[in-house]
């Protein structure tokens, strides 16, 4: 589960006027010198989510319109991708996939096999923690329809042949897919909203926008420009202060989460985060944070990072220079701490507001 995280707005370096996240904030931000740029604040439904973007104007802009105008581009391009690889959309290209791909290989556009190639990197580089085939494992544990439910050992078994990234083809010669066996899933919904993020960036950056905070569904942010935007990720337990903060610049960070989602199955409450290694929900972590160059690996990597726990997390980053985490284990308290992994840790009940 993409576990919700809240953050406020720090404006630019060159404005440095600090206001919280929301409308008012904004507004602030714009109004507290004549000097400062216009913002705007746009909303988009896509992806079973709701995309939220903070534009500074441009040099040279006079008002908003301008940037409005280049977001309305980024939804557009975001709702175009969500007809492509959504596998909830009956006539998308993952559906087709799906459906035809054990039977041979089946053609795909360009993006969508970029994504799939990114997915079996990162599947292979945290050692199969991340999996977008982890689907028919979801849907056994009953998490699909928010019921739950625990699956026999037959039931697992029978299941695990279907689950793998290994098993997916790719020709990036000849842009086909192909899957080893009938059954096989691919769902890019632990991916899907970063890949979309890097593409609304990407639009942005074309356009000239130096300054932007872009979000999906507030579980994946890109903070676009280097003076820094802070991050506040949700406490557990408590959803008056964060249990971290973060200040961001030019990169994105994700989170994942168990907590405000655990199933009551059989008098035992589940995470509805699968290990596809083991076929068995999470237990040990009960918030993971990633944060890298681009909203794609850190959407895929802030839940291969719930499965891995600190110490596989902490061994990723090391081997992944520029990738950094915030993990927070399980455990029988409400006053549950952070691991730092590769930051300087900061809190905002210290007053650390410091780049990592």
């Amino acid at each position: 589960m993409k576990s919700p995280f809240l953050f406020a707005v720090v404006c630019s370096a060159s404005i440095g006027i600090p206001a919280s996240f929301g409308d008012e904030g904004v507004t602030a931000c714009a109004a507290e010198s004549d000097t400062s740029p216009r913002i705007v604040r746009v909303t988009h439904a896509a992806m079973g989510t709701e995309f939220v973007f903070t534009i500074f104007a441009r040099p040279g802009d006079t008002g908003t319109e301008a940037v409005a105008e280049i977001a309305g581009e980024a939804f557009q391009a975001i709702d175009d991708l969500e007809r492509r690889i959504s596998s909830w959309l009956p006539d998308s290209q993952t559906t087709y996939i799906n459906n035809h791909a054990a039977e041979g290989p089946v053609r795909a556009g360009p993006d969508l096999v970029q994504l799939i190639q990114i997915a079996k990197g990162i599947h292979e580089k945290t050692g199969r923690a991340f999996d977008p085939t982890v689907g028919p494992l979801t849907r056994l544990y009953g998490f699909y329809d928010g019921v739950g439910r625990i699956p026999s050992d037959e039931e697992l078994e029978q299941v695990r042949p279907l689950i793998g990234m290994d098993k997916v083809r790719v020709d990036e010669e000849a842009g086909t897919v192909a899957f080893d066996r009938g059954g096989i899933r691919l769902d890019f919904g632990g991916i899907g909203k970063g890949f979309a993020l890097d593409l609304a960036v990407e639009i942005l950056r074309r356009r000239g926008v130096q300054h932007a905070l872009l979000h999906a569904g507030t579980s994946t942010v890109f903070a676009l420009g280097d003076s820094g935007w802070k991050v506040r990720i949700r406490h557990p337990y408590n959803d008056r202060e964060p249990i971290a903060s973060v200040v961001l610049g030019n990169e994105s960070l994700s989170t994942s989460g168990c907590y405000g989602e655990l199933l009551e199955v059989e008098a035992a409450q589940i995470c509805n985060v699968i290990d596809p290694r083991t076929a068995l929900p999470v237990k040990e972590t009960l918030s993971a944070t990633a944060i890298a160059a681009t909203a794609t690996e850190t959407d895929a990597l802030s839940t291969a990072f719930l499965v891995l726990g600190a110490e596989g997390t902490r061994r990723y980053c090391e081997e992944n220079p520029g990738v950094r985490a915030i993990i927070v284990p399980a455990a029988n308290s409400t006053e549950p701490s952070a691991i730092w992994i590769g930051l300087n840790e900061q809190r905002e009940s210290s007053g650390q507001n410091s780049r990592p």
